[in-house]
């Protein structure tokens, strides 16, 4: 099943390009503390899912195309896997998980955990040729690029460590509450499984295969004579 939620970074009349690449990191540390709740509450104390997973998504409307105060519109998805009929009772704990995030905040162990994922994810990625090409490319069409790509880098590396080091519970607590504060607003989608049409479709191509065997057979029979 899959749940999405409307995100929207930035877009107020006092955003700036800082605000809104601040925000974008938050966003990145909300998703990661959500998908290791989820993961804890869901398969860990539950027993009741085989996967699950956080991701954000801007394709529809990049924000940092767009002026600061434009801002960009998003989803949030959360994404799992578990057997047919419990799906009701893990989005209720999905719910509740949230409303918890959002009124409490994650607990500062979970605040560092995501820190220190964030910043091994980080310096792996200095490894690889794909984060270079991925940054510098984005660099240049950003809207706070204005001529000097160096520059635009070192602004997003200073934005990085300088959040690393203040991130707080309270923070995020507050960026919860921000990009996901009213549940109300969301969709899910549930995809379930039917064995009868799936063995139709295996019952049919298994006698397809059999049949274009048994052609070929024939015809190589013909051939031969």
């Amino acid at each position: 099943s899959a749940q999405t939620f409307p995100i929207t970074l930035g877009g107020t009349p006092s955003t700036t390009a800082l605000t809104r690449l601040e925000e974008s990191y938050m966003l990145d540390f909300v998703r990661n503390v959500l998908q290791r709740r989820l993961l804890e509450a869901l398969r860990f104390e539950l027993g009741s899912i085989y996967t699950v997973g956080a991701a954000v998504n801007f394709s529809i409307s990049d924000p940092f195309r767009n002026e600061p105060t434009q801002g960009g519109k998003g989803l949030l998805t959360i994404e799992l896997s578990c057997r047919p009929g419990q799906q009701t009772s893990i989005h209720s704990r999905v719910a509740e998980e949230m409303r918890k995030l959002c009124s409490e905040g994650p607990t500062p162990q979970e605040v560092a955990n995501t820190i220190q994922a964030h910043r091994r994810e980080h310096e792996t990625a200095l490894r690889r040729n794909s984060f270079w090409v991925s940054s510098l490319s984005r660099g240049y069409t950003a809207a706070r690029y204005r001529g000097d790509i160096q520059y635009t880098y070192l602004e997003t590396l200073k934005m990085r460590r300088h959040l690393y080091k203040t991130v707080d519970a309270n923070k995020m607590k507050r960026s919860f509450a921000k990009f996901v504060g009213n549940l109300s607003r969301s969709s899910t989608v549930v995809l379930l499984p039917q064995q009868k049409g799936i063995l139709g479709w295996l019952t049919l191509g298994g006698i397809g295969v059999v049949g274009a065997s048994l052609t070929t057979m024939l015809l190589y029979r013909r051939k031969l004579k």
